[in-house]
């Protein structure tokens, strides 16, 4: 589900994909690249994924074009079973592994491992959700 108050604010090569029995709760989503969202993942309110500071360059001279492409590879991805808490901030380089937790508030600019538990600001593991290995 895509509720009230989610906004995509997309550049001219923005691509957002959403997995299967997501919940996005008021996030706002701004690329220049590419955001992915593993099935089952879980954004809580006003949640902001943003890989730069606009989503949209410039006007350019006729003729002129800027290639936001990073060989295919997201800028910003969440795992399957992720869960993101109100206010928290997920920025170019952030890579959520599966079945972790990110605390409200927190921001994210880093690759977390599978199931850690991700707090504070600056964020940091704080601890490891249950079926971790």
């Amino acid at each position: 589900g895509i509720y009230h108050g989610t906004f995509f604010d997309l550049g001219p090569e923005g691509e957002v994909e959403i997995g299967n029995y997501c919940t996005l709760v008021g996030a706002i989503i701004s690329t220049n690249s590419r955001v992915l969202i593993g099935d089952y993942a879980f954004l809580a309110h006003e949640v902001v994924i943003a890989d730069s500071f606009a989503a949209k360059p410039h006007e350019l001279p006729p003729g002129e074009r800027v290639s936001y492409s990073y060989g295919g590879a997201p800028l910003v991805s969440l795992g399957p079973n992720t869960w993101i808490g109100a206010r928290a901030v997920l920025l170019s380089g952030a890579e959520v592994g599966e079945g972790a937790i990110i605390g409200a508030g927190a921001v994210i600019d880093f690759a977390v491992p599978p199931f850690a538990i991700v707090a504070g600001n600056p964020a940091r593991i704080v601890g490891w959700a249950r079926g971790s290995s």
